[in-house]
């Protein structure tokens, strides 16, 4: 499943995840049948082509680096049919076994449908206009931050999940129930970390260094 990049077509079929067991047993299945979206694709290629540049440079100890960055693969996707839990997600890192991980690397999308129904949505609701602090913020937000918050999930999924290693005699699951909540805080804050970095408008990411204000 890891190797197979080719296709137009794809799909996540099983039980998964942990999100809702306390437990932290896999007990909840999942299923989504998805499609790319090739020219949304472009921009987590260019991010996923630059994977070891990222892993270099972040702002952790170098013995949970990764020396060499391998199998990183990201794409956006439209999703077709969405099933079990959770239903929801925006984006998806997968898979979640450690050990798989190191030997053959992961596979990151982001749900671009899914995404663009929530921005639509989100667009004249009034959240803006009652808690953004001024004009001037609210227009960075309306010039830069539907690109942002898709770059955001981008950064997160593909290289936030994707980003590290754990010390030797460590288990992904030693921390049980807050392994989950831990690890996606730290998918959240490498995305917020690299999108105010210099390399995103070498890159051409994002039109300029202001962007990640938004």
């Amino acid at each position: 499943w890891l190797q197979e990049q080719e296709g137009g077509i794809d799909f996540i079929n099983g039980f998964i995840e942990v999100y809702g067991d306390p437990l932290g047993i896999k007990g909840s299945w999942e299923g989504l049948v998805e499609y790319k979206d090739h020219e949304a694709t472009r921009r987590t290629r260019l991010i996923s082509e630059n994977a070891q540049w990222f892993e270099d440079h972040s702002p952790v100890d170098p013995r949970f680096r990764k020396p060499r960055v391998k199998g990183v693969t990201a794409n956006v996707i439209c999703a077709a049919m969405l099933g079990g839990d959770p239903s929801s997600a925006i984006g998806i890192n997968l898979p979640n076994a450690d050990w798989i991980r190191a030997r053959y690397g992961s596979k990151s999308v982001t749900i671009g449908n899914l995404t663009d129904a929530y921005k639509k949505a989100a667009h004249g609701n009034g959240m803006m206009a009652e808690f953004v602090i001024d004009d001037y913020t609210r227009q960075l937000i309306d010039r830069y931050g539907d690109l942002c918050d898709d770059l955001h999930t981008d950064l997160h999924e593909c290289l936030g999940h994707g980003s590290g290693q754990l010390l030797p005699g460590v288990v992904s699951d030693a921390l049980r129930s807050y392994g989950s909540t831990i690890e996606e805080a730290r998918a959240d804050l490498f995305g917020l970390y690299y999108l105010a970095d210099d390399k995103l408008v070498e890159l051409g990411l994002v039109p300029d260094g202001e962007a990640y204000k938004s």
